[in-house]
């Protein structure tokens, strides 16, 4: 996998933020993480939130970010805009829309995405 290391990355900080929602998490279904990401015992990490201990969460997921234009606030590029829902189907988005999403579509809609999981990619 070229991404593997990102991935991890990205898998170990999901596992870190359902502990602190008080979600389940199985290996299973969400994936396993390896120890290189979250050694053994990281649920006692001094300065971890407690399980459970989170609870108005949106959690943004983009895809691969770019350095790009926001695409978002200009409505002639909206036909090439940001898909947002709950996934995957692409393969980039500029950290510009993903800052215009969490401004303009979450904070402005906190109770329509709140405790969802949100991917943002260009489709």
């Amino acid at each position: 996998m070229v991404l593997g290391s990102p991935y991890m990355d990205k898998l170990g900080a999901e596992r870190v933020l359902a502990h602190c929602m008080g979600r389940p998490w199985s290996a299973d279904s969400d994936g396993e993480t390896k120890e290189n990401v979250l050694p053994p015992g990281w649920q006692k990490l001094d300065g971890l939130l407690a399980e459970g201990e989170l609870k108005r969460v949106v959690i943004v997921r983009p895809a691969l970010l770019s350095d790009g234009e926001c695409r978002a606030g200009d409505p002639k590029k909206k036909q090439a805009g940001v898909q947002v829902g709950e996934e995957e189907s692409g393969y980039t988005v500029s950290r510009r829309d993903t800052a215009h999403f969490i401004v303009e579509g979450a904070l402005k809609n906190w109770d329509r995405w709140e405790g969802k999981g949100v991917c943002l990619v260009y489709h």
